[in-house]
């Protein structure tokens, strides 16, 4: 996934196809998948939410509803924006 997708990921939003930069294998709707950073790390696991064939790197969609996170937050910088209301960091 892109860098900027990381931080959102660990904090348990779901994958959209904008913060994904590709894929390896083939994957049914519903299998449990590897969420990994550009440079190999694995970020968690999560249910995918469309199979491979329908997954296009880079456009709108939600692709990946994480269930397991093991990547820290804030281990890679926040790319997402905050929602009314909620403190800055």
């Amino acid at each position: 996934i892109r860098d900027t997708a990381v931080d959102a990921v660990c904090h348990g939003a779901v994958l959209a196809g904008v913060g994904v930069t590709g894929r390896e294998g083939g994957f049914g709707k519903g299998e449990v998948v590897a969420i990994m950073t550009g440079s190999g790390e694995l970020v968690g696991l999560g249910k995918a939410l469309v199979s491979s064939s329908a997954l296009k790197p880079g456009e709108p969609g939600l692709v990946v509803a994480p269930t397991t996170v093991l990547m820290q937050p804030g281990t890679y910088p926040r790319g997402w924006k905050a929602h009314a209301g909620e403190p800055r960091r």
